[in-house]
């Protein structure tokens, strides 16, 4: 499969990121529970894609900021709708969102999606959202599929950010494209 469609799916993350600030800004939850499945869907997908095109991809970088972007935008969304107050998303915004960029810490990265995804579920359980099932649906696909590379790369390295971005340090989990090696 060509690279460039690897590159697709992590663009298309990108703007599913800001369509979810829109459509949960406005108090739209079942279009939102679906935009948040596709992101999550697009980024399976993207390293499935990658890895069988066998090809270095151009947005190959982008896809940790990309993942981000969408927790990011849930959390922005949530807050436009007046569901999470604005001045603790500014919070979680400028230390997870913040430390990510100047430490270039995953684990930090993959908190502030935690608290926004956690946010929206909640927001869909409380509400007693019938979408609900979309992400809940989305969430077990993809444990099922990819079950040994959470285990074996995604949890690790989590709990490896944590540990770094504790001690203040810079981490290695991600490099821009243009970052120098």
């Amino acid at each position: 499969m060509p690279a460039w469609v690897a590159d697709a799916l992590t663009l298309t993350r990108a703007l599913l990121a800001l369509a979810l600030v829109v459509v949960l800004a406005g108090g739209r939850l079942a279009p939102a529970a679906v935009l948040l499945s596709l992101a999550w869907l697009s980024d399976s997908a993207d390293g499935r894609v990658a890895r069988a095109g066998r090809g270095r991809t151009r947005l190959g970088g982008f896809d940790l900021p990309a993942d981000t972007l969408v927790g990011a935008g849930v959390l922005v969304g949530l807050a436009a709708d007046g569901y999470i107050p604005a001045p603790v998303v500014a919070a979680v915004l400028l230390v997870l969102g913040g430390g990510f960029l100047v430490l270039r810490n995953e684990g930090l990265s993959m908190a502030l999606q935690a608290v926004g995804y956690g946010g929206f579920l909640w927001r869909l359980w409380t509400g007693r959202n019938a979408f609900l099932w979309a992400p809940v649906l989305t969430i077990a696909a993809i444990a099922v599929l990819d079950r040994r590379r959470f285990t074996r790369i995604v949890l690790p390295r989590f709990f490896g950010g944590m540990r770094t971005a504790l001690a203040l340090r810079r981490g290695s989990g991600f490099r821009l494209p243009n970052d120098e090696p």
